[in-house]
């Protein structure tokens, strides 16, 4: 009997310790970091607090990143005067890289270098199918996790529910 409990014991430790590898979950606040942007100025997830966020885990090299850029690009441009910001964080790459990459493609949103820390945290230790988009409504908490290329459209009812929790910049002339 003893030694029955001690393995269900072992087994729930476990569990729970592998739960704690899935990375950050939908319904939860995300957590927070600060990484360089292309110009070495540090940027804070909690500095766009108060507005939904798309934010993009991507690296230039991964063709469904590089596909993604103008979707994120006009998501950007359609819905930056209800509140969205959207940031891009690159990861497994040099900055260099992403900066031609970007540069290349004309988007004008925060690009930020990711670390090791920050992937970690973020996804744990299940693999990543890049990219990798969270979606984050007014309070910062996950609204959606989507993995792998989206177009646009697909993003929109997204979007639109987190932007649902946000009040427009004033002056926005955004009507809700």
């Amino acid at each position: 009997m003893r030694m029955n409990a001690g393995r269900s014991m072992a087994a729930l430790v476990l569990a729970a310790a592998l739960a704690g590898c899935k990375g950050v979950q939908e319904g939860r606040v995300a957590p927070g970091f600060e990484l360089p942007d292309q110009k070495g100025n540090l940027q804070k997830l909690s500095d766009f607090r108060g507005r939904a966020v798309l934010l993009a885990f991507w690296a230039p090299w991964a063709g469904p990143c590089r596909l993604s850029l103008p979707q994120w690009g006009r998501m950007s441009k359609k819905y930056a005067k209800q509140g969205l910001a959207v940031v891009i964080v690159t990861l497994f790459d040099d900055a260099g890289q992403a900066v031609k990459v970007l540069k290349e493609s004309g988007v004008s949103f925060p690009a930020l270098t990711g670390t090791d820390a920050v992937t970690k945290t973020w996804f744990g230790r299940s693999e990543i199918v890049l990219p990798v988009v969270f979606l984050l409504d007014g309070r910062g908490r996950v609204v959606r996790r989507i993995a792998g290329f989206q177009r646009a459209e697909d993003l929109e009812p997204v979007i639109e529910k987190a932007l649902a929790t946000v009040s427009p910049p004033a002056g926005s002339g955004a009507a809700r």
